[in-house]
């Protein structure tokens, strides 16, 4: 009997697991398992991709009305700095550059997930890598963006 195996969230040595779930040990699977791993290619590619394309559109979502100087100096929403929010002559043009860069991101990181998944379908990319590209398109639109915004304000 092997003890340091448990059975999921029962708590119970594997044996035991699998005799409460077949009502007897003799009808358990051979390979003692009780139950199937879940791995990351069982998983729904369009769950995946939903959540980039959901998140790719709350980018754009939130650079758009900085992009329009929509949003005055405030302290809840845009690029806000001790430079930023004193200034509304350095606020709006950071603003714009942040709106920018997170709408260009966004429409981006769309594309990637549009192709990934598109990739996944056709089976010429698997799940994992296509969560990896979409997550490291988020990374690198984002990193690009505040590397934008701090030379946008060491112009100012």
């Amino acid at each position: 009997m092997n003890k340091g195996v448990r059975a999921g969230h029962l708590g119970l040595p594997l044996p035991t697991a699998l005799a409460l779930k077949y009502k007897s040990p003799q009808a358990a699977p051979a390979d003692n398992t009780c139950q199937k791993l879940v791995t990351m290619q069982d998983r729904d590619p369009s769950l995946i991709f939903s959540l980039y394309l959901l998140g790719s559109l709350l980018l754009g979502g939130l650079g758009w009305p900085l992009f329009r100087n929509w949003v005055p100096p405030n302290r809840w929403y845009g690029c806000r700095t001790r430079r930023t929010i004193g200034n509304p002559k350095i606020w709006y043009p950071v603003n714009r550059v942040t709106g920018f860069w997170l709408i260009a991101t966004g429409l981006v990181t769309a594309v990637v997930a549009t192709l990934a998944y598109m990739g996944n379908l056709a089976g010429s990319l698997k799940i994992g890598l296509a969560a990896t590209l979409n997550a490291a398109t988020y990374v690198i639109g984002l990193l690009v963006t505040a590397v934008r915004i701090f030379f946008h304000l060491e112009q100012r």
